[in-house]
Parts: C-alpha cells; structure tokens; sequence
C-alpha cells in the first residue's frame, strides 16, 4: 500500500513538474508552512494526525529555531561590514 502511494506522489510530482520530494518532505512543508502561516497548534495537530501536541510544538520549534538562525546571520553579516 505504502509503495502504491509513493509512486502515485511521484507521477503527480512528475507530470505537474515539480520538485522531487518525497511525500514525508511535502507533509513537513505543509506543516512548516502552517505553522510559519499561524494556524492554531491545536488544530494543526489534528490536521496532521499527531496523536501528542508535543510532536506539533517540536516542529514549530525547529521552525522557530530555523527562522532566528537566518535573522541572526543576516544581522551578524551587516555588523561585520561596518565592523571591517
């Protein structure tokens, strides 16, 4: 069954021409992408199907996580150049 769903998603990907992903990477987007949007944990947890919300915040807070990472960086690079 699984390996049905999986070739299903690739001939999808393929005749739409998009990105090759696997069907665990289109899941984590939506989620990512959810959350990122706002969407009430609570209710992104039922969507997903995760049985405990702790599953849910741990992928926001990779999001989060990820987010102030990139905004950090960017800020350190413009310190760098008025510091050099």
């Amino acid at each position: 069954m699984t390996e049905m769903v999986i070739d299903c998603f690739k001939r999808i990907m393929n005749k739409n021409e998009l990105p090759k992903i696997t069907p665990h990477v289109a899941r984590h987007t939506f989620c990512s992408k959810m959350a990122k949007a706002g969407m009430d944990p609570k209710a992104l947890q039922y969507i997903m199907g995760h049985t405990r919300i702790d599953t849910t915040l741990n992928v926001i807070r990779i999001l989060i996580q990820s987010m102030l990472q990139k905004k950090w960086k960017k800020y350190l690079d413009k310190i760098k150049k008025i510091i050099i």
